[in-house]
Formats: C-alpha cells, sequence, structure tokens
C-alpha cells in the first residue's frame, strides 16, 4: 500500500481514502477498485464481522485467488482450520470456538460463492477481487497492513459508522465510499446516523 498514489486532497495534499461498507466480500471488490487504503466492514451480524476475520487469516495464506479459494474446498478443511487456529491461538477460547465454527459451518456456502465470484468477468474482462488478480492483492496488501477492520454493530448505534467516523479522523482520512447494502431498509434515520 504504501506504493499506491494517494489522490489528491485539499490544499494539493495527499488524501488517504477508506471506504466503509456492509456485508461481505464485495465490499472487497469496492475497496480495490476505489484504490482505498483503509476499509471498515461493518454488520449488525456478528457472523458477518467473523467471517471477514476468517478470510483475513485465509487471505493472508494464500498468495493469489486461486489459493484463497482452494481454502474452502473440502479436502483442504483440517489444514485451513489449522491456520485458523494458530491465528487464534491467543483469543479466549469461546472466541476462538465461535470463529472456526463458523469456517466448518459456512464453508460449502462461502466455497461456492469464491468459485463464482472468481470467474467473473465483463466483456472478456475480470471484475471482482477473486478474478483481477491486482484487484486481490489490493485486498490481500491491505489486510497484510492491518487496514482492515471488521466489526459488528447497529448503524445507528455507537459502533459502526461513530468508530469508524471517529478512526478515519484519527487516521487523517476520509471516506468518500459507502455501501450500505440494504441495511438502510431496517434502520431509522436518527439525528446520530
Amino acid at each position: 500500500l504504501a506504493n499506491l498514489p494517494h489522490s489528491p486532497g485539499r490544499c494539493g495534499r495527499a488524501a488517504r481514502l477508506a471506504l466503509l461498507g456492509v456485508g461481505s466480500d464485495q465490499n472487497y471488490t469496492l475497496a480495490a477498485v476505489a484504490r482505498s487504503e483503509f476499509l471498515f466492514l461493518a454488520d449488525i451480524d456478528q457472523s458477518v464481522a467473523d467471517l471477514h476475520r476468517n478470510y483475513e487469516v485465509l487471505i493472508e495464506a494464500s498468495p493469489d485467488p486461486q489459493s484463497l479459494v482452494e481454502k474452502f474446498q473440502a479436502s483442504a478443511t483440517e489444514s485451513s482450520i489449522a491456520l485458523l487456529t494458530t491465528a487464534y491461538a491467543d483469543l479466549p477460547e469461546p472466541e476462538r470456538r465461535r470463529l472456526i465454527r463458523l469456517y466448518r459451518n459456512a464453508r460449502e456456502t462461502v466455497r461456492i460463492h469464491v468459485e463464482r465470484v472468481i470467474k467473473r468477468k465483463q466483456d472478456g474482462e475480470p471484475t471482482t477481487w477473486l478474478s483481477d488478480p491486482i484487484l486481490y492483492e489490493h485486498i490481500r496488501a491491505m489486510f497484510q497492513a492491518d487496514r482492515v477492520r471488521p466489526m459488528a454493530g447497529n448503524l445507528i448505534g455507537p459502533n459502526s459508522l461513530q468508530t469508524a467516523a471517529t478512526a478515519a479522523k484519527t487516521l487523517g482520512t476520509t471516506i468518500p465510499v459507502i455501501y450500505f447494502s440494504n441495511a438502510e431498509e431496517y434502520l431509522m434515520y436518527v439525528p446520530q446516523f
């Protein structure tokens, strides 16, 4: 990420841009295309935040998209769990069990999904974070640089939007790309939002 060109900001300074997204890995494509340097991933569902945490471990261990897809194959279950177990060794036992159980329970669904995503093209050109190796490398570099923050929370509560806004201010970044998926259908537009 250090080699990424920054977008010109106000006063001619380079801007460090972030993306805030709700939901799963569609945010990876958005962040890579936008050349975001920070990624805040929010969801009211703890299992979605946990999925991003599992992705982090498996993406960092996968030098290319196909290697990641292979980590969700049935034949790779035990080796992927070994990676997760090692990565989560310092976590409290209930949290570690929850994250590994999620991998076991969601592995087949995620496998089907990533096998579709890696094949997506438009007019013969790759269009996703898995089908385009350059986009994948951007996301992998973000994870390796610890610039991706999954978090569970209500968008109108004290976490998620408020947490991302505070972090962005601290980091000296802006969040020009926000992807709410369908979350706005389920919340009230209160002043805090």
